[in-house]
């Protein structure tokens, strides 16, 4: 009996060991990262004076802490949202108010995809980034695109450098 299912059982577990092998490694985002202005560019305006994430991941939720200092202000946000597919809600500060965002986490290969939508004082906000860590794991650069009431209002892409 054993030899008949041998080749079954040697055949699922090459299929389970190759599959494995090809799925790509997620990023090591986990670190302090500070913004790099000079890298960076924004079309809704200028870019902050200054900004630093903290990015902590277990098991299937990632948190962040996101610190922006602008001329008038400093603004540090607290977030976390699971790679399960379902918006996570966050209460945040943005442009001066405080709103309920949901948040969403997926990978799409070696990139991590991250969007945050919710309501700023009776308009819908939509902000998508795409995160790509480079080969020596020393920059994160962050794709965003931001949407108010359905039109584009501002893109760019941020540079982060681990602290």
């Amino acid at each position: 009996m054993f030899f008949r299912s041998a080749p079954i059982a040697l055949a699922a577990l090459a299929f389970v060991t190759a599959t494995a092998a090809a799925q790509v490694a997620e990023p090591r985002f986990a670190g302090e990262w500070t913004l790099d202005v000079g890298n960076s560019s924004w079309s809704a305006g200028p870019l902050p004076k200054g900004s630093t994430w903290t990015v902590k991941f277990a098991a299937d939720t990632m948190k962040m802490r996101r610190e922006v200092v602008t001329d008038a202000t400093t603004t540090i946000n607290e977030i976390v949202v699971g790679f399960d597919g379902k918006p996570w809600s966050n209460a945040l500060k943005l442009s001066g108010a405080e709103a309920t965002m949901l948040a969403t986490a997926k990978w799409d290969g070696r990139i991590l995809v991250f969007s945050m939508a919710g309501n700023i004082m009776g308009t819908a906000i939509v902000q998508d980034e795409r995160w790509v860590l480079s080969d020596d794991g020393k920059r994160v650069v962050a794709s965003r695109t931001l949407t108010a009431d359905g039109e584009d209002v501002g893109a760019g892409s941020w540079t982060y450098v681990r602290k």
